[in-house]
């Protein structure tokens, strides 16, 4: 089961503060650079689009407004200047028409060139500039991230993952810095499957019980690692949800299903099928026990809430180091409450 990693290049942080202030500074300014260059991309194809005469609704990039808003400023002086000619040469005319208002005056492109120079001034004021999405720097743990909290609110931080076994055993952990679980699925499948190699490796050889030799039966997921590519991955069985757990048993409720899922649908339509039935729903309803207690045990139990020392690295280690405690617990309750031998 999976519970709540995106790898981190390692990264010397400077045990002074003089030296992590530097640190920030230059992080700061790669991210300045970076973002100035995706916003130049991101207004190459308005531009194109620009130069072949298409017209846009809705907002665009600084860049390509400012292109947009000098094409339509020249455009309707061109215009104007077009109208003015044809008045002058039909001024000798019984009826040469109303003369037309002055460039200068004229109210279309008196609000173009106030536009423009609007547009202008926030493209001069974006050159400037940093990336939103950059602007703090953690000074005593760079490494970290912000991380959004369930229920509202945010931590810097890191999001720690776990797999977890029927009967409690945590056997792959994970710690990284991004807060979106679903680029995480298949490196830790990786770990599970490593770790019930090892498990089933030294089972005994003599056993007749053929489910003692499957090493991975289903994996069971929320939703938040429910994309098409987790779908579809090489690997187990496995039941990811489609939405929120709620809404999964409502459906499955509300609009029971039976038998395997037609061929037509998409990955995600034909999960949405399994979890239906009643065997899907039956199986995915263990995973809330299974995949949260290791996490509610942590936090509550041990008021393990935070890690005692910085780094992805240590952040890692201490993660795993908590996992094989937990392991060891477990297996010491099971033995205790074992029959003892004839």
């Amino acid at each position: 089961m999976l519970g709540p990693t995106e790898s981190v290049a390692p990264q010397v942080v400077p045990r002074d503060r003089l030296g992590r202030i530097s640190q920030a500074q230059a992080l700061l300014e790669a991210a300045a650079v970076a973002a100035r260059a995706r916003r130049a991309a991101a207004a190459q194809p308005y531009l194109a689009r620009l130069s072949a005469g298409e017209k846009f609704a809705g907002p665009v990039p600084v860049a390509a407004r400012v292109a947009l808003l000098e094409q339509r400023l020249a455009e309707r002086i061109a215009e104007c200047d077009a109208k003015h000619q044809r008045w002058q040469a039909n001024r000798g005319t019984v009826s040469p028409g109303r003369r037309p208002v002055p460039v200068e005056r004229n109210a279309k492109i008196l609000e173009l060139r106030a536009a423009l120079s609007k547009a202008r001034a926030a493209q001069d004021a974006l050159r400037q500039a940093p990336d939103v999405e950059q602007t703090t720097v953690n000074l005593t743990d760079p490494q970290s991230r912000i991380q959004p909290l369930r229920g509202g609110g945010w931590l810097q931080g890191y999001n720690c993952q776990a797999v977890t076994t029927a009967d409690g055993l945590i056997v792959a952990t994970g710690v990284g810095t991004s807060p979106v679980d679903n680029q995480y699925y298949r490196a830790m499948i990786d770990k599970t499957a490593t770790a019930a190699a090892v498990i089933t490796g030294h089972r005994p050889s003599d056993t007749s019980d053929q489910a003692a030799a499957e090493s991975i039966g289903i994996v069971l997921a929320d939703a938040g690692y429910c994309t098409n590519e987790n779908l579809t991955a090489p690997g187990p069985d496995r039941l990811i949800a489609t939405g929120k757990t709620r809404d999964v048993h409502n459906a499955a409720t509300n609009q029971p299903a039976e038998g395997p899922p037609p061929e037509h649908l998409d990955p995600i339509e034909a999960m949405a099928h399994r979890l239906r039935t009643p065997e899907g729903i039956a199986q995915y309803a263990k995973r809330s026990h299974i995949a949260e207690t290791p996490f509610g045990h942590a936090k509550h139990n041990l008021g393990f809430r935070r890690f005692t020392s910085r780094g992805v690295a240590r952040a890692r280690s201490e993660w795993t180091f908590h996992a094989a405690v937990h392991n060891i617990g477990k297996i010491i309750g099971h033995l205790a409450g074992a029959p003892l031998p004839a």
